[in-house]
């Protein structure tokens, strides 16, 4: 009976909605983004909605 050993990349999905407020010019403006993402960066992944995950594998090697 042989032994293997697999090695996967697991992805999580996840939608947070955030609100920036600001002076900014227009829908289009950057900053928006920059805002944004770093209120999203800095929250708990628990109090996002969690969608979907991936899984692939990415290597087998074989333990003797």
């Amino acid at each position: 009976m042989g032994k293997y050993r697999a090695q996967y990349e697991v992805t999580l999905k996840f939608t947070a909605f955030v609100e920036v407020q600001g002076d900014f010019t227009d829908i289009e403006d950057a900053r928006i983004d920059a805002a944004a993402e770093k209120i999203v960066r800095g929250m708990d992944p628990r109090d996002m909605a969690f969608d979907s995950e991936d899984y692939e594998i990415l290597d087998v090697t074989e333990i003797k």
